[in-house]
């Protein structure tokens, strides 16, 4: 089946730190429990001084049963395809006072070109199921984009983030 698992959290998260063990072991949970052969993912390591992103790390546990693609755009193919930072977005709204509505139609246009990117990567993989790791504004919009184009999209959590350690250890939110 032609399924993608969304996981979503905040980009913080993917790159190594304070809740590193458990955003490892979230991912390992969905990957045993969906038996996912390929990872994908919004952020990337190239945008950030850290040489490997969590869902990298954790692909290559797996001892070659997880394929990864790097899915995130470039700082060149973001320009050629007109995606703007919400910064930017956020900026050129202060200058031209827009309101509040104007500023979400233009940051969710924005998201739309990446999100399509993302999905054609995805498709180019051909590699089901499918984990993808994105920023949990994402996971709903491109939940829609991946069901109106055919694929089983299913969401693992629409915004990860650690939980309080229990009993000596860490708690995952993918815990069967």
């Amino acid at each position: 089946m032609n399924t993608v698992a969304l996981l979503g959290t905040s980009h913080s998260y993917q790159i190594p730190g304070s809740a590193e063990s458990q955003f490892r072991a979230a991912i390992e949970t969905a990957c045993l429990n969906l038996k996912v052969r390929s990872i994908g993912e919004e952020f990337c390591a190239q945008n950030s001084s850290t040489a490997m992103s969590m869902p990298q790390s954790a692909s290559g546990l797996r001892s070659g049963s997880v394929s990864r693609a790097g899915i995130a755009l470039n700082d060149e193919e973001r320009e050629r395809l007109g995606v703007r930072h919400e910064n930017m977005i956020k900026s050129e709204g202060w200058l031209r006072g827009w309101e509040q509505e104007q500023l979400e139609r233009e940051a969710r246009a924005s998201y739309s070109i990446r999100e399509r990117h993302w999905l054609n990567q995805i498709l180019n993989m051909n590699c089901w199921p499918t984990l993808f790791v994105c920023g949990a504004n994402h996971v709903l919009a491109f939940r829609k984009l991946l069901d109106a184009n055919g694929r089983t999209a299913q969401v693992i959590e629409c915004d990860w983030e650690p939980r309080l350690v229990k009993d000596g250890r860490a708690a995952t939110h993918l815990e069967s």
